[in-house]
């Protein structure tokens, strides 16, 4: 039965369809570089929301402490190389090698602040960790050669993936409700309650995102106030 079943997802199959996802996940990728070095009146979203200079303090994800990003110029660099990795694999350039250094560089941005978190950043992660170890650069690519195949597992896991994603999102949207902050005098009002725990924060020598995830109180609206 592992035999067969190994035999039927090694099977191959067109790798149209792998690369069309690619070339959807490269530019995707390369809009949200240019989202982010995007210059603006206050400065670029880049700027604004993950430099060391502009944002001392972040709120870490647990376990990824110790990452807290890099001062410039090195963070336009790691978004620099963000960028020509998304372009390579939009392109269909060294396809793997290609997503495997967007995986690392855009993750390596979005897990530098917990209070920023967004759904689809963590789904564009796993996206390019996949296409890392596929060979979506087969097919409409400037290496791409006439009636090239992938693996069928490719194909598959890309589906199994999606599927995965979408059946908990329906499931959350239907079983839950969205949480609405109360805004009170500009501030919101989870974040008012939780004051106390910023301003003492350094007097027992610890930063104020270990106080928050220690009292469980990293909330979108308290983590902004950090």
């Amino acid at each position: 039965m592992i035999a067969r079943l190994s035999t039927w997802l090694g099977r191959p199959v067109d790798a149209g369809s792998l690369a069309i996802f690619r070339i959807s996940v490269g530019l995707v990728m390369v809009i949200e570089v240019l989202r982010l070095v995007w210059p603006r009146s206050t400065g670029s979203d880049l700027h604004r929301w993950f430099s060391l200079e502009e944002v001392p303090v972040k709120i870490a994800y647990p376990g990824f402490e110790w990452w807290t990003g890099l001062p410039e110029p090195w963070l336009g660099l790691w978004v620099l190389v963000l960028g020509l990795a998304s372009t390579a694999l939009f392109l269909g350039v060294a396809a793997r090698l290609a997503a495997g250094l967007a995986f690392l560089t855009w993750s390596g941005i979005w897990l530098l602040d917990a209070a920023l978190y967004n759904n689809h950043f963590y789904v564009m992660s796993l996206m390019l960790l996949q296409l890392a170890l596929m060979h979506s650069g087969r097919a409409f690519g400037l290496r791409a050669s006439p009636g090239a195949t992938v693996p069928f597992w490719n194909v598959a896991l890309l589906r199994f993936q999606l599927v995965v994603i979408y059946f908990y999102a329906g499931v959350a949207k239907l079983t839950r409700r969205r949480k609405r902050v109360p805004v009170v005098a500009g501030v919101p009002a989870l974040a008012r309650e939780h004051l106390p725990y910023l301003r003492s924060a350094t007097s027992n020598g610890q930063w104020p995102q270990q106080r928050l995830f220690q009292a469980g109180l990293a909330d979108d609206a308290a983590c902004r106030l950090c």
